[in-house]
């Protein structure tokens, strides 16, 4: 599949959920029933998705040298590659002045990225595994941006390098 970059409007609420959520360099991992109703939208993570999703991450991490910070969310969608069940992630970036807040009036939706961890294998459990017994075993958790999973912090530089060269 063709990796797609799309321009989308970040309503104010988004970002205002992700730092009342969490500081500037850290990740939140949000549970199923934990995922913030302004997280879920056509143009963000679209509501099917949602739907076989496992959990949901927001992160945030700033440049001072742009004077941004950058911050995404993303859920780990549960697809299949060949006989094999894996979660994937496409994650959604958003820009905020790192000296007053304030929101970039867009930010960008990745597809099929390319980046290290973008899928990732489940352990193998059986044939007969459902998405809400992986539910239940998530808790929701913030976490210092440094002790995020690999995947998550590939992500987060993927899709931020991904808006500078589209979109600056």
């Amino acid at each position: 599949m063709k990796t797609k970059t799309k321009k989308i409007i970040i309503p104010k609420t988004v970002i205002q959920q992700i730092q009342t959520d969490i500081d500037n360099h850290s990740v939140k991992i949000y549970n199923f029933n934990d995922l913030p109703s302004v997280f879920v939208g056509r143009n963000l993570i679209h509501p099917e998705i949602v739907s076989k999703s496992t959990e949901f991450y927001a992160a945030c991490s700033g440049s001072t040298v742009e004077n941004r910070a950058y911050m995404f969310i993303a859920a780990a969608r549960l697809d299949h590659q060949g006989s094999n069940l894996v979660t994937d992630i496409d994650p959604i970036v958003m820009v905020a002045q790192l000296d007053d807040g304030q929101p970039y009036p867009s930010g960008a939706v990745n597809f099929h990225g390319s980046f290290s961890g973008r899928t990732e294998p489940l352990n193998p459990i059986g044939s007969s595994i459902r998405i809400e017994d992986l539910r239940n075993n998530i808790t929701s958790e913030t976490i210092p941006f440094e002790k995020a999973p690999p995947r998550l912090i590939e992500a987060m530089h993927y899709v931020a390098d991904r808006y500078k060269k589209v979109f600056d």
